[in-house]
């Protein structure tokens, strides 16, 4: 069973390697949140008001924009040990790939990446359905919108937004977590050298499944683990029954089970993420925009296309921002930040400058984003701040080096049902003409 396991989690990382020059090339995916309008305009995530006439399915329309759905199951699975930053690169790319970008991807995320805890992750993504718009170009804009759009491009982007959302796609999600923290700063080395011999494949390994929770008891009797840690999240598909605590190998053969039984009948499935094209494609905008200075045209004219490399940049980057906010939330219960208040208030500030750069980035523009995407074309990403954040946190933690530090002692076991499953590995396979065509390249499920 280990054998297998590995030979998962290989053919897992093995895919990403082939895939991520595909999935950076193409265009970019965003996450679709639960109620995105097929077919309408989209401000990078604030829904805009309906610009666009009612899209009818191709089988009843041809002669204009129309849509078709499409039913192709997917499905990449993986097990990761996360015990660094240096391990999370698999880890965000899936998430990336499955999920889409989000600007508050890594802000409440069930695994939270920090400096002193270690994770043991078992997940998947399934993508199932597909609705795409055919003939972009045909699409017809409402006569408000029309009538905005002729009076003022300016005026039509603020209320309707630069971007038409071209394509959905559902599926479901599985992802549980047993992260390892210590109750003192300086547990955090004696549990990487304890778990150091328990890898990823403790989910499908009997014996190394018995050596982890031996260690377990070990780490507890001797005060130098907080525990129990566990959560998972399952959004669409079958419903799934989680013991409030399971041993890794029970939990392994919860989510062997749920996710065959998603491939073998594909139920719930939950809306995942969204691709969009900048309006300025529709003939009907380029018709308008001709009659415009280059002035009065340059809302519309300046939105490009958004690449996934472009994403996949922002993302990572977030990620980081977010791996300084945790690990400084973390410092601020141990004993040097409790007796120091000037290093608790730093600590503080950093955790305030994550959250301003995930509102900042949040809150960007069509043309921001259009911006963004010619500075990282020219490997300028002085915009980027994940990378200052962790330094200063990492600067601030030098006052802590010589002292005894406390955590909280608080235990954590969480389950909600809003997410999904994964193939067995046995089972498991890389289509990559499927991943090309759903623009992913990793972690995909397809029920």
């Amino acid at each position: 069973m280990a054998r297998v396991a590995r030979a998962c989690y290989v053919a897992f990382a093995f895919a990403a390697a082939i895939t991520d020059a595909q999935a950076v090339s193409g265009s970019a995916w965003f996450n679709s949140g639960s109620d995105t309008p097929f077919g309408q305009t989209y401000n990078m995530g604030s829904y805009a008001i309906p610009a666009l006439e009612p899209i009818r399915p191709c089988s009843e329309d041809q002669t204009s924009a129309c849509s078709t759905t499409s039913t192709a199951v997917l499905s990449e699975g993986f097990t990761q040990k996360i015990a660094s930053w240096s391990d999370t690169p698999p880890y965000l790319f899936a998430n990336l790939v499955i999920d889409g970008y989000s600007a508050n991807a890594y802000m409440s995320d069930p695994v939270s990446l920090n400096h002193d805890s270690i994770h043991f992750v078992i997940g998947a993504g399934v993508s199932v359905n597909r609705t795409v718009i055919s003939n972009v170009s045909a699409l017809r804009l409402t006569a408000p919108a029309k009538t905005m759009l002729v009076k003022s491009p300016a005026s039509f982007v603020s209320s309707y937004g630069p971007y038409v959302v071209s394509e959905l796609v559902y599926g479901a999600k599985f992802l549980c977590r047993y992260s390892l923290k210590g109750r003192h700063r300086e547990d955090g080395a004696y549990l990487r050298n304890l778990f150091k011999s328990i890898t990823a494949d403790v989910f499908f390994n009997a014996s190394m499944a018995v050596e982890f929770e031996s260690k377990l008891q070990q780490a507890v009797a001797e005060s130098k683990l907080v525990w129990p840690n566990f959560e998972c999240r399952v959004s669409g598909g079958p419903r799934v029954a989680i013991p409030p605590l399971p041993a890794p190998l029970e939990l392994g053969k919860i989510f062997q089970t749920w996710n065959q039984s998603l491939l073998t009948q594909p139920s719930s499935l939950a809306m995942q993420r969204l691709a969009v094209q900048p309006i300025s494609e529709l003939q009907v905008v380029k018709e308008v925009l001709l009659n415009k200075s280059s002035t009065e045209a340059l809302p519309i004219s300046s939105v490009k296309r958004i690449t996934a490399k472009t994403t996949q940049s922002l993302s990572n980057d977030l990620a980081l921002a977010a791996f300084a906010k945790n690990s400084a939330l973390s410092a601020t219960d141990y004993d040097c930040a409790k007796i120091n208040m000037t290093l608790r208030s730093a600590l503080g500030d950093v955790q305030d400058a994550v959250t301003s750069y995930a509102i900042r980035t949040e809150m960007l523009s069509g043309a921001d984003w259009s911006n963004l995407q010619v500075q990282f074309g020219q490997s300028n990403y002085s915009w980027l701040e994940g990378h200052d954040l962790i330094g200063r946190y990492g600067s601030l933690m030098k006052y802590c080096d010589a002292t005894s530090t406390t955590a909280p002692v608080t235990t954590s076991t969480t389950t909600s049902a809003n997410f999904l499953p994964i193939s067995g590995c046995k089972s498991f396979k890389v289509s990559m003409m499927a991943v090309a065509i759903a623009g992913l390249s990793t972690i995909l499920i397809e029920a």
